[in-house]
């Protein structure tokens, strides 16, 4: 997608012979800036992301690589779906009392239920 459509030096078409000429060594660096920039661009990602999953009472997070797929991971936990939202990667939280940004939490993570939030547990104001 990056050659054809971002930088249009190749097409459909061409044959897949002609990518190996980016796929030397010696480009290697710059491929991968390159390509990671284009996927900033265009907001891809092949990796788990952390999706907050809210209910009446509860905030659960939930490693998934898709949205849908945390909702179907919610749903086989017998948590409601109310609302869905993706926890952005350079956020900081807090598990088991080490804060980390959410794409350290997810290193070496599978898709699963990460962690839940209480609203019932929580007092603005404690003493």
């Amino acid at each position: 997608m990056f050659l054809v459509f971002e930088k249009e030096v190749l097409s459909m078409s061409d044959d897949i012979k002609e990518l190996d000429l980016y796929f030397l060594p010696k480009h290697k660096k710059r491929m991968n800036e390159e390509i990671e920039s284009y996927k900033k661009k265009m907001n891809i990602n092949y990796g788990l992301e952390l999706y907050e999953i809210t209910d009446e009472t509860t905030k659960y997070y939930i490693s998934a690589y898709s949205e849908k797929q945390a909702r179907y991971i919610a749903t086989n936990n017998f948590i409601e779906v109310d609302k869905v939202r993706k926890i952005h990667e350079d956020v900081m939280m807090s598990l088991n009392n080490v804060d980390l940004t959410v794409s350290n939490l997810l290193k070496g993570a599978n898709t699963s239920v990460v962690g839940k939030f209480n609203y019932d547990n929580y007092k603005l104001g404690v003493d």
